[in-house]
Formats: structure tokens, sequence, C-alpha cells
């Protein structure tokens, strides 16, 4: 007997902007860079017309643009330095699911933010540096997977490959 392939209520919906329900699953920390952030006077999101929204876009153009609420936005801004949508490309931001979110008294879970975390700077003063040697030389990491541990120049990880 084969078991069918089940799928969530939300499979169906239409969502064009980034929700919960894109988080859920996914290995945290959940960081994406912000390309650019625009004011919307009106933006049709789910099949409703919002009015005065910020919509952040993303580096990685597969990810749904994101409505920024105004508890995320007051965040980020302390993050960033800055009030102002448009200072906010650039910085990258930690996405999690707070199942606690409320909307009109009733909880509905949502996305919330936080900085992001910073990595350790990779370099010769380092006191692993011998072992992101041993991990680009024997292991073969590439410069995506340093990244994914360290922040590393590619002039250091060009010292790690010689």
């Amino acid at each position: 007997m084969t078991v069918a392939k089940k799928h969530h209520y939300r499979e169906a919906s239409k969502s064009d902007h980034l929700a919960k329900e894109d988080l859920i699953g996914k290995q945290s920390p959940i960081v994406y860079r912000i390309d650019h952030c625009e004011w919307f006077d009106t933006r049709k999101i789910s099949g409703k017309v919002k009015d005065n929204c910020i919509v952040a876009f993303f580096v990685d153009k597969s990810l749904k643009p994101w409505v920024v609420n105004q508890g995320n936005a007051k965040i980020i801004s302390d993050v960033v330095g800055s009030p102002y949508a448009e200072d906010w490309h650039g910085f990258e931001i930690e996405f999690y699911v707070d199942h606690s979110v409320t909307m009109m008294k009733k909880v509905v879970g949502g996305i919330k933010v936080r900085p992001a975390p910073q990595l350790q700077v990779m370099n010769q003063s380092h006191r692993h540096w011998e072992v992101a040697i041993q991990k680009v030389k024997a292991e073969g990491w590439t410069i995506e997977q340093m990244r994914e541990v360290y922040q590393i120049s590619e002039e250091d990880y060009a010292l790690c490959q010689k």
C-alpha cells in the first residue's frame, strides 16, 4: 500500500509575499540580505489591497518579497541605525517564526526578526587558521562553504588554498 503525499492547507495559498509558512522547516538561523525596500501607497497582498506599506526585496531573487510590519520595521531600523527603509539595503536580518503573534485578538503566529548573528572573521591571526586551511585543502571546502561558518575575504580564502 502506498501512502499518498499529504498537503498542508497553506500549500493552496496564493501568497506572493513571504509568510511564516515559508520559514517553517528551514534550518536556523534563517538569514536573508535585503537588496532594497520600497514604499507602496497601495499594494496587492494575497488578493487584498493594503495601504501604506514597506516591502523588502532580497538579494536572493528566489525569495518572495516581504511586507514589513511596524514591529519588525522598528527592530530593523534599530539594527541598521536609520528609520528610513530606503537605507536598509545590504543588511542581513535573521528571520524566525513566533507562534505567539496575535492579529485581531487571535493567536496566528508570524514572522519576527532580530539582528543576524555575526560570524567570526577568519584570517591568519584566527586561532583556527590551520583548521580552515585543512577544510579547504583536504576537504575541498569552497569559499561559499567557508562563508557559512566564517567571514572570510577572497584574499584569505586564496591563502588557504596555497
